[in-house]
């Protein structure tokens, strides 16, 4: 600490450090010029004076507080939220909280509650579609007809999608961020049973991935980026969170600050051969190098593992799989074979986007085949048999 310096330390309104530190803005309160940026929860060293403190948090606030530090002193300040919304989308009405890693629950007309659906779990990888061991328990289910269920996912080799219908209804799919080849084996199955079914999912024993997730969905792609370069350090440590790792990479191809990638999506993508998004985001940070020899091996080798975990990855790989297969202008240097196959992939997957929802941050779609998704919006006809397990409000989920 210099002479005339006093330390600073702030303390996050919400969530405790272990799980996720926000970065927190502390401007010359005189001045109004930015002194530092730091941490929640880290010692800084600044000099003497008031400083306005501000801090983005995961569902779209501000959180602020005023800081008065004296030479040689420590002063602590806890943030709070601010009462002002924040900004919103056009019409200046306010963004949404966002519940879950789903969108969130949009006003509509009443309409009638599916009583009785069905759900089953599969995964969809290298090796094809596989059924996948998921331990379900019912925890609440809310007045409105909303179902909450506490899922723990068995290790499986690829992407592992919840399937939620019922008789009459096309399925739905969502992808789980959670797999128990990781250290995320656990998230939250939200099923609203008001008119169309539609599952979605949260990360309450993961909250670092969760916070991820929420800054993207409210377009706070620093702060995404920040906490993604958190989740990579995990991944450096062998505490395999490659969720969060592949949200952060996303974050940072939308900031296009490839430097700060690194290594780091050609290690997800070695480390995970299952995941398809590791896959994805080195092979999208090589085109944007312009290294499209690179980038058309990377995302053939992406759809060879079956469907990305997220929608922003699966908006990339469709788009780049549609310029790499075009055999009348392939990339110079990209073999025939390969274009070939980016083409067969393409015809298989691309005319799926038009049932995915991308305001969502998992990747959520309607379709009964998994295996050959894009064309199969139909109907459950009759009432499925195992794997598949039914939940009625009366007995809950049994198989």
């Amino acid at each position: 600490m210099s002479l005339g310096d006093g330390s600073l330390k702030i303390i996050s309104p919400t969530m405790a450090a272990q799980d996720f530190r926000p970065a927190v803005n502390v401007i010359d309160a005189a001045s109004m010029e930015l002194v530092t940026t730091a941490l929640c929860d880290e010692e800084v060293s600044v000099p003497a004076g008031k400083y306005l403190l501000s801090s983005t948090l995961p569902t779209g606030e501000r959180s602020l507080a005023v800081a008065d530090v004296s030479e040689g002193q420590l002063e602590e300040v806890k943030l709070v939220t601010s009462e002002l919304p924040a900004a919103g989308p056009a019409g200046g009405e306010a963004a949404p909280a966002l519940e879950s890693l789903g969108p969130p629950k949009a006003a509509a007309r009443p309409a009638p509650t599916v009583k009785e659906w069905f759900v089953r779990f599969a995964c969809v990888g290298p090796e094809g579609v596989q059924d996948a061991k998921v331990e379900t328990r019912v925890e609440k289910i809310q007045p409105d007809g909303r179902v909450e269920v506490e899922l723990r996912v068995g290790g499986a080799p690829g992407v592992i999608f919840a399937q939620v219908a019922a008789v009459g209804h096309v399925p739905q799919n969502v992808a789980l961020p959670a797999n128990g080849r990781t250290r995320s084996d656990s998230c939250r199955l939200t099923v609203a049973t008001e008119g169309q079914l539609t599952p979605s999912v949260s990360l309450p024993d993961n909250p670092l991935v969760d916070a991820v997730a929420r800054y993207l969905h409210t377009g706070a792609l620093q702060e995404a980026a920040r906490l993604g370069t958190q989740a990579e350090k995990l991944l450096q440590q062998k505490m395999a969170d490659p969720y969060g790792a592949a949200l952060g990479g996303y974050a940072l191809l939308r900031l296009h600050e490839l430097d700060r990638l690194h290594d780091w999506s050609a290690n997800l993508a070695k480390f995970f051969p299952w995941l398809a998004d590791g896959a994805i985001i080195a092979g999208e940070k090589a085109a944007l190098e312009g290294d499209q020899v690179t980038a058309a091996e990377r995302m053939g080798e992406a759809a060879r593992r079956g469907l990305p975990a997220f929608a922003d990855g699966f908006s990339m790989l469709a788009s780049r799989l549609r310029e790499y297969g075009t055999p009348k202008a392939p990339p110079p240097g990209v073999s025939k074979t390969l274009v070939q196959e980016l083409a067969h992939h393409a015809e298989r997957l691309v005319p799926l986007t038009t049932a995915i929802d991308f305001s969502r941050i998992m990747l959520a779609f309607a379709a009964a085949d998994l295996a050959e998704p894009a064309g199969s919006e139909r109907p459950l006809a009759s009432v499925p048999t195992r794997p598949w397990q039914r939940f009625t409000p009366s007995t809950g989920l049994e198989a």
